[in-house]
């Protein structure tokens, strides 16, 4: 639960360090060395002139006290989920070194384990992809990593979930999931393209519904158009409101657990409608975009666990 707890925080830092500009920050991975902070004037320069020869510095040009604001916000990302690596390694050698855990859940534990360390890797990818030729990381990278996290969570939550099938029976809430899952890594490509700005109205899109620019791109251009993306995040978004109102009400029905949680899943459906107008109109304020996200991720999270629980309630036949 710590770790679950810590790692839903981390995808917080992750959108601040997106908005702050502070992801190109630090030019080298180092995943061992790298988790001990600069100390002294002669490291902040050194780290400093590497970070002076990317795209990003000539287009911001931050001095070296306001680099060391953008450092600070990737260097805890950084060094959280190295921290969240050890939390679950050690005591994982240990725990099977003296076979306490049992084989199963032992390897659940591993497959989160190595999945970190995967994401680390996908990290630094991610932000090599702004070191060359570009003063942005690639906003399909970022969708990905962000991907990554929320499937790590998955894992972690329905471990620590009292309520967890041995066998998976899919069923509508599944559909749900996915649905949403899909929403929040097209919401992700929105970010990496910078596209919340383009239309500050809501519900509509600068007073019309289907603007003439969203579908004026051509052939691999659609990938990065910001237009398509935002349009196509707002849209699904719309559908998937629509979809968890409907789907959801057998589980309203159900009572118990399922009630429960499907009123959870429905407040987490009205805050991410009023997070998302209010990021849109605000132009992307900082602290509203960083509650987007976490929201989003929590909906996630929430259908995951309402879909757990309505598999229970229907038994092993369901």
């Amino acid at each position: 639960m710590g770790v679950a707890t810590a790692m839903f925080v981390l995808v917080g830092i992750g959108a601040w360090v997106r908005l702050a500009d502070a992801g190109l920050s630090m030019v080298r991975w180092e995943p061992v060395l790298g988790i001990l902070p600069p100390i002294g004037h002669e490291t902040w320069q050194r780290m400093y002139d590497g970070y002076t020869h990317t795209p990003q510095y000539a287009v911001l040009r931050p001095s070296l006290d306001e680099f060391r604001s953008l450092f600070w916000p990737e260097y805890v990302h950084r060094a959280l989920g190295r921290l969240l690596f050890l939390a679950l390694a050690v005591p994982l050698l240990f725990a099977r070194v003296r076979e306490s855990l049992g084989t199963p859940r032992t390897r659940r534990i591993f497959h989160v384990v190595a999945g970190i360390v995967f994401q680390g890797a996908v990290g630094w990818v991610m932000v090599a992809t702004g070191l060359r030729d570009r003063p942005m990381v690639h906003p399909w990278m970022l969708a990905f990593h962000l991907s990554v996290a929320t499937v790590l969570l998955l894992l972690l939550t329905a471990e620590i979930d009292p309520v967890r099938g041995r066998a998976f029976a899919p069923n509508r809430i599944h559909a749900l999931l996915v649905a949403a899952f899909a929403t929040l890594v097209l919401g992700a490509l929105v970010a990496g393209l910078r596209a919340g700005i383009l239309y500050p109205t809501f519900p509509d899109f600068r007073e019309r519904w289907l603007p003439d620019e969203v579908f004026a791109c051509r052939g691999s251009g659609c990938f990065v158009d910001g237009a398509l993306a935002h349009w196509t995040h707002r849209m699904a978004a719309y559908v998937l409101a629509l979809a968890v109102g409907v789907v959801l009400v057998p589980s309203l029905r159900a009572g118990g657990a399922c009630r429960a949680w499907a009123l959870r899943a429905y407040a987490h459906l009205g805050l991410q409608i009023l997070l998302g107008a209010l990021v849109v109109l605000s132009r992307v304020a900082l602290p509203l975009a960083i509650a987007h996200q976490l929201n989003a991720v929590a909906l996630v999270l929430t259908l995951a666990a309402l879909a757990r629980r309505r598999r229970e309630a229907r038994g092993p036949g369901a």
